[in-house]
């Protein structure tokens, strides 16, 4: 014959007998009772159980601090999390910054290039109308020239006597 605390049987079934995501299975101690029992029974045993009452004064101050530290533990992780998730937001926000900075930096650079090409176009601009002017001058003067020694040419054609 054996005597086996029920209690402790019941909380390491429920502890132990998990599924593939690590879920407690549903009546675990149960289940986990009913192997035992056959366990026991096949081995010629007739097993005595004990339910005994309220948990002891030991055992619940024990209870007690291990959910404190769980408790303190969880509390730590969520400060954890959000010192990450601010860390986080902290990077993200200034990766961004730095790349609108860099995109507007490279717009103003782009736009200083254009209005530099627009600067010179106008100086070449200018530039063309000065040699074209200056051509226009230059054919005037060579046309004026032109046309007085081809009046001088006319002149002593019309004096030469025909033929």
């Amino acid at each position: 014959m054996g005597v086996h605390d029920a209690s402790i049987w019941m909380v390491q079934f429920m502890k132990a007998m998990r599924d593939e995501k690590g879920e407690m299975v549903r009546n675990a101690h149960l289940i986990g009772f009913f192997r035992q029992i056959w366990k026991l029974l096949s081995l010629k045993t007739k097993p005595v159980f004990v339910f005994d009452g309220g948990t002891p004064v030991l055992k619940r101050r024990t209870v007690i601090a291990r959910w404190r530290q769980r408790e303190n533990a969880r509390a730590k992780i969520r400060k954890t999390v959000e010192k990450l998730l601010i860390n986080h937001v902290t990077v993200t926000y200034s990766i961004i910054f730095y790349l609108k900075t860099a995109r507007l930096k490279e717009l103003a650079k782009d736009l200083e290039d254009q209005r530099k090409k627009q600067n010179n176009a106008s100086k070449g601009e200018k530039i063309l109308s000065d040699q074209i002017a200056a051509t226009r001058r230059s054919l005037g003067k060579n046309v004026a020239a032109l046309a007085s020694s081809n009046k001088g040419n006319q002149d002593a054609m019309l004096a030469a006597p025909a033929a």
